[in-house]
Formats: structure tokens, sequence, C-alpha cells
């Protein structure tokens, strides 16, 4: 597999927010990791606004930041889990979205079918 555009992320934000999906979108740096749960809220270009369950939350994407971006599969006892893993020049994992935890079937299922449709429309 190769590695996705660097506008990934915010396309598949785009899908979610289209889908009204919830997604877990967590981001890293080497201080803390922060997790926001919600259906997220494009309403400007350069910021995310995750509107359900953070109502403060912002995120300004910058896109220049995401050196590779990848949709990730990792085996678990419950079953597959499905992410987008974008990380930056040093390799270094930045932000991760997902289905919202717990995983619930469905939601799960909606998810995974989003990030193949996402990937074969870029492949």
């Amino acid at each position: 597999m190769k590695p996705l555009t660097h506008l990934a992320a915010r396309q598949v934000l785009e899908q979610a927010r289209a889908q009204q999906l919830e997604v877990w979108l967590s981001l890293h740096n080497p201080g803390i990791t922060q997790t926001h749960i919600g259906i997220p809220d494009l309403t400007r270009p350069d910021a995310v606004c995750n509107r359900s369950h953070d109502a403060w939350f912002r995120l300004h994407l910058d896109d220049s930041d995401q050196h590779s971006t990848w949709i990730v599969h990792k085996p678990t006892q419950p079953g597959m889990v499905s992410s987008l893993e974008s990380y930056d020049c040093n390799g270094e994992l930045v932000l991760m979205l997902s289905a919202k935890p717990p995983a619930n079937l469905p939601h799960t299922l909606h998810w995974q079918q989003l990030l193949q449709d996402f990937a074969a429309k870029t492949a």
C-alpha cells in the first residue's frame, strides 16, 4: 500500500461529516495525547470542529505538516480496527481518525466502508 495524499485526513473528515458519522479523533505530540469524539463540522477551510461531545474543540489542520498518511488495519480480539493515521517527517504519529470507541459493530463496519471507499477512489 502507498501513502495517501496529505489532504486525506481532511477529505475523510468531510466524508464522515456528510454521512453524519461520529469519529474518534486522536491528536498526538510528545507531551500529550488528546482524544475527541463526534461528528466533524468543517465550517472553516482551516479548521475542524467536533460539535457533538466537545463543543469547545477546534482543530486547525496544517496539511503541510502531515508527511505521510496511511489507512491502517489492526486485528484485535473483538475484530478488525481500521484507522487513518498521519505521521510527521520524523515518522511520529500526529493524527489518528477511527470509529468511536467502544467499537460497536454497525458503526465500525460503516467506518471501515468509508475508508475502503476512500482508498479505492484515491488508488
